[in-house]
């Protein structure tokens, strides 16, 4: 096959400059094919300086890639990569549990019992390393967050080792560089409960780069692992489900489809199996955000419906992920602002095109930029589904995906430094770029350093965000500003009215301010909406047990303990009213039940004293 016009150029440009083994990566062309081109080009001298071996000679397979020797040649750039990464994230490491984070580590009691890792056989990575922090560790912020950010400088080393294999080394420095600062990716590294995502990035990267080398060495041990690793990338996180995609267009953007394509059936086949359980899970899924969190899910029930509002949904998505890797300014947990006027939704759409015009156009004329491109989309399909089940727009979300534009930019700025009349410009560039992200990260990092902060940086950028006016009345509320609490709560209801949580927390904060009546209405409310509020029922317990209406206050913790059985402290409580009403024995039966349930109880055990 001859050179194209452009393979000659760049082989004009770089001949003599960069080893033969990186023009043959850059050109894609077999070693033969660039031997015979340059035999009828170049003078036997010349060519003999190239080739020292005979011109008529065919290159023997080299197959010598060992990754010992990979270290040891880039262990210099490894050691930057790595002072990047400790740099850019060393100031988030003695951060708070936040959000999720008190649900599940610091409120999870089975954290670090195996029987809980192994009860969900589809997802066991993640709540496995859990599992093993707690033992080793115990409930400390900094030893998980300490794993997510050694999670990420492995996933950056790894990503670095990848594209040094599809491309040039200086071209996956430079992408690695990118991904090891980026502030996108600092909800996925500083946020415990989003950590599943620099963890199955490893496992996905180690597995690819096995996949390629693989191939090229014709390992088959190197492929099972390969498999293996996307089997355990699963179990980290379903959002790599789409990964076998991004290998089929590996192998057609590489031209070795026809030879391969029977490789790629394994890991569709993992996918599919993946695919059923989530299936089987939807239902599950669905109920749980209506119930649990009062999320009104979209109604999909014409295939036109489908089509138009995965459209949208991909339309917003990459442009909104696209910018915040131009532009990473507008950072938050919540990403709620997703009302566009007719002219801003216009020019997401325009950019969301032009990109997959860009998309084909480099089909045709360079299908290693083209992976690039559909890598982006490809990794982030899982999360455009318009069934309601996942964020529009989250930052965790575009980890592995980002990567596909970070190897364009860096893909740039190889191009630029090979242009002698700008020599040194693009270099001095990249570094400005990369410490204006890496200040832009750790100055994200301190909005993560606790609750307070977490609510109040959201404030900036999602004014629209029920949740967060919750999380910002739970802030005012401990620093005991009971007024702008109330505001703060009042204004998440009238945003989501069936929010029962914001009435619960408002009621609390009557009740603190001593209005009763007031208290006793937003509690009820709260049930009304969610009967599985077990804390709204203790509450009003109190309330009435306070009134001395003990027939009604046993009511409502029965109702309670209905949804709760296993909560002392409920059962507790309907000890003493028992005890109150003069009903001992029942208030003895209600006692031994709590002490089967936590034999130390000092409560308990002091009520059952006194009992008998």
């Amino acid at each position: 096959m001859p050179l194209t016009e452009k393979q000659k150029k760049y082989l004009k440009k770089n001949l003599g400059k960069r080893t033969v083994s990186q023009i043959i990566k850059a050109l894609g062309i077999p070693e033969l094919e660039l031997r015979t081109y340059l035999a009828k080009k170049l003078t036997k001298e010349k060519y003999d300086k190239i080739f020292p071996d005979k011109p008529d000679q065919e290159p023997q397979k080299t197959n010598t890639f060992s990754l010992k020797s990979w270290f040891l040649n880039n262990r210099w750039r490894i050691a930057l990569l790595a002072f990047l990464v400790v740099i850019t994230y060393i100031n988030s490491l003695n951060n708070d549990f936040l959000s999720d984070d008190i649900n599940g580590i610091v409120n999870n009691k089975n954290i670090g019992d195996i029987n809980q890792v192994l009860s969900s056989p589809l997802s066991l990575v993640y709540p496995f390393i859990r599992y093993l922090v707690v033992n080793i560790f115990g409930k400390v912020p900094a030893a998980f967050r300490g794993t997510n950010i050694l999670a990420h400088l492995g996933a950056t080393i790894t990503l670095y080792l990848l594209i040094s294999l599809l491309h040039l080394p200086q071209i996956g420095f430079l992408a690695a560089a990118l991904f090891a600062v980026h502030p996108l990716l600092c909800e996925s590294v500083v946020w415990i409960s989003a950590g599943y995502n620099p963890y199955s990035a490893v496992l996905i990267l180690i597995s690819f780069s096995s996949f390629i080398i693989a191939l090229e060495k014709k390992a088959p041990k190197l492929y099972l692992l390969s498999v293996f690793l996307y089997f355990l990338g699963l179990e980290t996180s379903e959002k790599v489900i789409a990964f076998p995609i991004a290998l089929f267009f590996y192998l057609v953007s590489w031209n070795k489809i026809k030879r391969h394509w029977e490789k790629l059936i394994p890991f569709f086949v993992l996918s599919i199996v993946w695919g059923f359980y989530l299936f089987g899970a939807f239902s599950n899924r669905t109920a749980s955000l209506q119930r649990d969190f009062y999320q009104e899910l979209p109604q999909i029930r014409t295939p036109s419906q489908f089509i138009g509002s995965t459209l949208r949904q991909s339309i917003i998505a990459i442009s909104s992920y696209l910018g915040l890797i131009v532009w990473p300014k507008g950072l938050t947990l919540y990403h709620s602002e997703m009302n566009f006027s007719q002219t801003e939704f216009i020019l997401m759409a325009a950019v969301f095109f032009l990109y997959l015009a860009a998309s084909v156009y480099f089909f045709r004329r360079n299908k290693k930029i083209f992976f690039w491109l559909v890598f982006f989309p490809v990794i982030l399909s899982p999360t455009l589904t318009p069934f309601g089940i996942s964020w529009i727009v989250a930052e965790r979300y575009a980890y592995l995906a980002s990567i596909g534009i970070f190897v364009l930019i860096a893909t740039i700025f190889d191009q630029l430094e090979q242009i002698k009349s700008i020599k040194n410009i693009p270099t001095i560039i990249f570094i400005l770029l990369t410490g204006a992200l890496m200040v832009r990260t750790i100055s994200r990092n301190v909005d993560w350093k606790n609750q307070d902060n977490l609510w109040l940086a959201a404030a900036k950028t999602s004014p629209s965000s029920a949740q967060n006016h919750n999380n910002l009345g739970d802030y005012y509320a401990r620093h005991n500003q009971l007024d702008q609490a109330i505001e703060e709560f009042q204004t998440a209801i009238k945003l989501k009215w069936g929010y029962a949580d914001a009435f619960h927390n408002l009621a609390n904060i009557y009740l603190r301010k001593n209005e009763v009546d007031k208290a006793t209405e937003n509690y009820q409310k709260a049930i009304e909406i969610n009967p599985r509020l077990w804390q709204s029922y203790q509450n009003l317990a109190s309330i009435f047990f306070e009134q001395k209406k003990y027939q009604t206050a046993e009511e409502y913790l029965l109702k309670g303990i209905e949804v709760n059985p296993n909560n002392p402290t409920l059962k507790i409580n309907l000890a003493t009213i028992f005890l109150s009403e003069g009903k001992n024995d029942r208030a003895k039966d209600e006692l031994e039940k709590v002490l089967l349930l936590d034999p130390t109880n000092q409560r308990a055990q002091t009520l059952l004293e006194n009992v008998n």
